[in-house]
């Protein structure tokens, strides 16, 4: 150490730690340790025999001030360097700085230069010369003709329109030709002569004869023929009957009349027996309201027999009354008969209070 140097160092033997503290005349105590442990000393108390005025030649002996031996020039015999103490624990972390103020806004620069005049329109250019038309491109190939669409179904038949108002009649035609001029009379023929009158007869003479007597009577002739009307009637009346299933038949719930004793119905088969043979004659009709669930578009329905009767009638009209009629020989009793759907769909009753009728009827002799 030299005498200019403006900070000496102490030794603090126990701590093993060096401490840099002021001069007494120009260096501020600021720049001295603030701390230390038990054996902390003042820098101006050492209680050392070295003189504080004359340290640089009298104090050959340093040891005796060994706490805080700062006005020692020589410089005492130091010991080797300890092993240096674990790094003490780190300080928390202090407040934030208060944030500086914004800085003033510079003025705005001076722009890069004037705008220029805008220049004049260039002239027009010369029109290009028309390309040659190109030629036609070839017709393309005629596309396959569509496949035919189904044929929709058969329409209703329309209500047939009223009569047309009769017209008026036409101004008479000019005869045919001028009447021609009356002949001449003809010459009339002479009156011929008068015949001449006979005589009268004179009366004749009364007859003498006798009256013959009374014949015999005859015998009496074969007796006559007897005729008599028998016959039935049903219907459908039922307001819960709707539906008439394909194959199915009529059934009848309730009977008009029944005037004959060989004709029964039963109304739950729909079926009625002959127990007579003779000839029968069959009178019917049922309200529709349209058919579906089937391919067929014609309504039909039959009178068949279990003797193989199968007679039949249609009608093109879906919603309305279809009727038919049929006339049987029964050869062999009993037989049955039914009125029946030949459809291949269900056929709807029509909104009618009675939506079918059947009547058969028999002469007997």
């Amino acid at each position: 150490m030299y005498k200019d140097v403006n900070y000496e160092r102490d030794y603090i033997e126990g701590r093993k730690s060096y401490y840099w503290h002021a001069g007494e005349e120009s260096d501020s105590d600021e720049h001295s340790s603030r701390d230390c442990n038990s054996k902390k000393c003042d820098k101006h108390h050492c209680n050392s025999k070295c003189d504080k005025g004359n340290w640089w030649d009298e104090c050959d002996e340093c040891d005796e001030c060994d706490e805080c031996h700062r006005h020692c020039r020589k410089g005492c015999v130091t010991g080797p360097t300890g092993p240096t103490g674990p790094t003490g624990p780190t300080g928390s972390i202090g407040n934030p700085g208060s944030t500086g103020a914004t800085g003033v806004t510079g003025a705005q620069g001076i722009p890069g230069g004037l705008t220029g005049n805008t220049g004049s329109t260039g002239i027009t250019g010369v029109t290009g010369v028309t390309g040659t038309t190109g030629s036609t491109g070839a017709t393309g190939l005629t596309g396959l003709t569509g496949l035919t669409g189904l044929t929709g179904l058969t329409g209703l038949t329309g209500t047939t329109g009223l009569t047309g108002a009769t017209g008026i009649t036409g101004a008479p035609g000019t005869p045919g030709g001028v009447t021609g001029n009356t002949g001449a009379n003809g010459t009339t023929g002479a009156t011929g002569a008068a015949g001449l009158a006979g005589a009268t007869g004179s009366t004749g003479a009364a007859g003498l004869g006798t009256t013959g007597s009374t014949g015999s009577t005859g015998s009496t002739g074969a007796a006559g023929f007897t005729t008599q009307l028998r016959g039935l009637e049903v219907q459908v009346q039922n307001v819960e009957a709707t539906l008439i299933a394909s194959g199915a038949p009529v059934i009848f719930d309730t009977t008009i009349n029944d005037l004959s004793a060989f004709l029964s119905y039963n109304n739950i088969l729909g079926e009625i027996t002959i127990s007579q043979t003779g000839v029968f004659y069959i009178n019917w009709w049922v309200s529709t309201d349209g058919l579906g669930g089937g391919a067929d578009t014609i309504i039909t329905f039959a009178i068949t027999t279990s003797q193989g009767d199968n007679i039949q009638a249609s009608t093109p009209i879906q919603t309305g009354q279809v009727s038919g009629n049929a006339l049987i020989s029964v050869g062999v009793s009993p037989i049955t008969l039914q009125l029946v759907n030949l459809t291949d769909g269900t056929i709807a009753y029509g909104t009618t209070p009675i939506k079918a009728d059947l009547t058969i009827v028999n002469v007997t002799f």
